[in-house]
């Protein structure tokens, strides 16, 4: 193991231990075995469906952006689980590129095809998630969003529009940012290295692909929309989930304001953004589900707590055995044919 990579893993692992020690101190140990003992299982078992669907949407617009029967949706499926996976574990969504590696190196699909469909549901990933921020902020009655929402609506606007024109022009921007790359190497000795050469070339490749994605007749219409459901599928089922966690409390349905529990989810998320966080976003990911409803003033301070360590281990259990099945299935066939093929 490499020094850097010792020393991130050492940070990440103190934060997690930090955080989470903090955050424990902070409540009852036998509160937290509580509520994992009482999840309520009509609603948690709404989770599972809802997750799940959400799997299937995502794995629909990989789909869609392959578009090609050499790779067959339910493989898409098994894909995706193990991109979740690894999205969990691994921090800044750096996980996600998974999804690259399983479709080039597993189905053989070019590496150009691969990186192309990633970036383009990666974009839409953040272009569909702002119109419902800025929803979210109008509908909520909170004072501080009141105060923050123009300034935030203004800065988020401009992202929002950023992003829209970097994805209308993701080909011309990765063949500008190749072309200086090109210039800036042929200065240099390793302008004659094989493997640069062959960077080089699947960059433009990629773009040539990018090109040929944003030209086929709908296929952004549809990307659009499975975006829309996979976010809507997410946000639905961690919304059940923090009920089921929450039940024994007494806490009900209609006790749970959707827009309000959609912002403290967004708070929670955004902690994977960062660039260092707990292992597997351990201590992280509660201490920033904790601050958002503390900040809105939506849930007591031990009941975020709970809430937030009983939802994100739920959700990592469900998606880190999905994901190790998903591993399973997909290369134990592939050994198995190529012990065949070796005899």
């Amino acid at each position: 193991m490499k020094r850097s990579t010792a020393s991130y893993f050492g940070l990440s692992l103190l934060l997690s231990i930090g955080l989470v020690w903090y955050l424990l101190s902070q409540i009852e140990i036998d509160d937290l075995f509580n509520t994992f003992h009482n999840l309520y299982l009509p609603t948690l078992s709404l989770y599972f469906v809802l997750a799940f669907s959400g799997t299937l949407a995502r794995a629909y617009r990989y789909h869609i952006l392959i578009d090609s029967t050499a790779i067959r949706f339910k493989d898409l499926v098994l894909v995706t689980l193990v991109r979740n996976l690894f999205v969990d574990l691994i921090p800044a969504r750096i996980g996600s590129l998974s999804y690259i590696y399983l479709v080039n190196r597993r189905f053989g699909f070019p590496f150009e095809i691969a990186a192309s469909s990633f970036l383009v549901a990666f974009l839409f990933d953040f272009i569909i998630i702002f119109p419902m921020i800025f929803i979210a902020i109008l509908l909520v009655k909170i004072d501080s969003f009141y105060m923050l929402s123009l300034p935030f609506i203004s800065i988020s606007t401009l992202l929002f529009l950023v992003l829209v024109l970097v994805l209308y022009y993701l080909s011309s921007i990765i063949r500008l940012f190749t072309k200086v790359f090109v210039w800036l190497i042929e200065m240099t000795r390793i302008k004659d290295n094989p493997k640069m050469t062959l960077m080089i070339d699947k960059m433009f490749l990629t773009t040539a692909e990018l090109d040929n994605i944003k030209g086929r007749k709908k296929a952004y219409a549809k990307v659009i929309i499975s975006s829309f459901f996979v976010r809507i599928f997410k946000y639905g089922s961690l919304y059940f989930l923090l009920h089921s966690v929450l039940s024994h409390l007494n806490f009900k349905i209609k006790d749970l304001d959707f827009i309000k529990v959609f912002l403290g989810i967004l708070g929670a998320e955004f902690s994977a953004l960062l660039p260092i966080h707990g292992i597997a976003g351990i201590g992280t990911w509660e201490s920033a589900w904790t601050l958002a409803f503390k900040w809105m003033g939506y849930l007591d301070p031990k009941v975020a707590i709970i809430s937030g360590f009983g939802v994100h281990m739920t959700t990592q259990m469900f998606e880190y055995f999905l994901g190790i099945l998903g591993i399973i299935i997909l290369y134990f066939p592939l050994k198995k044919n190529l012990q065949i093929n070796s005899k």
